[in-house]
């Protein structure tokens, strides 16, 4: 029987090596893990049960091992341009005092040039950590200003981008306009 680590390992593995559906649906057990180690996500239990095996159910990572898969998932969003989108959910479940720093640097330095599928699940994540702790995200974004790069997304011809850039645009103004 496999062990939770090499379970987790092999799903980067799957990640960086598989066909473009073993590397989504590994993304997105990837996201489902993270998600499970991030307390202020309450997600529905049926999913975890169904979509991760016996080893990743029973799998817990130090803070360590979460930073360095926000790193893995950072870096293969920086190579593999095609599939950001899938890493940037990922990532989204992830802790926000471990992965919002790691994804304004991604932003800051890849998101002009993303889909606006990879956009969206980049705001997606970013309102979701304004929503959990706007302290933290905010701290990280007075250190990473994407704030022009939001603006942009907000005059997209994307609606469901527009919609989440202005979300996170107005989520930023009333923080700054709280402190």
């Amino acid at each position: 029987m496999a062990k939770p680590l090499d379970a987790w390992e092999s799903l980067f593995r799957e990640m960086r090596e598989g066909d473009f559906d073993e590397q989504q649906d590994a993304l997105f057990r990837i996201g489902l893990v993270l998600e499970r180690h991030n307390s202020a996500i309450v997600g529905e239990s049926d999913i975890y049960e169904e979509a991760l095996s016996r080893q990743l159910l029973r799998l817990t990572l130090d803070d360590g091992r979460q930073r360095a898969a926000i790193n893995d998932l950072v870096a293969f969003a920086e190579d593999e341009a095609h599939v950001a989108d899938a890493a940037l959910y990922a990532l989204g479940r992830a802790r926000v005092e471990l992965a919002v720093e790691p994804l304004l640097r991604l932003i800051a330095s890849q998101g002009a040039s993303w889909s606006n599928n990879a956009a969206y699940q980049a705001v997606f994540a970013l309102d979701a950590f304004f929503r959990i702790d706007a302290s933290v995200a905010m701290q990280a974004l007075n250190q990473i200003d994407i704030r022009d790069l939001l603006g942009r997304w907000a005059d997209s011809d994307d609606n469901m981008l527009v919609e989440k850039a202005d979300a996170v645009l107005s989520r930023i103004a009333r923080y700054q306009g709280d402190s």
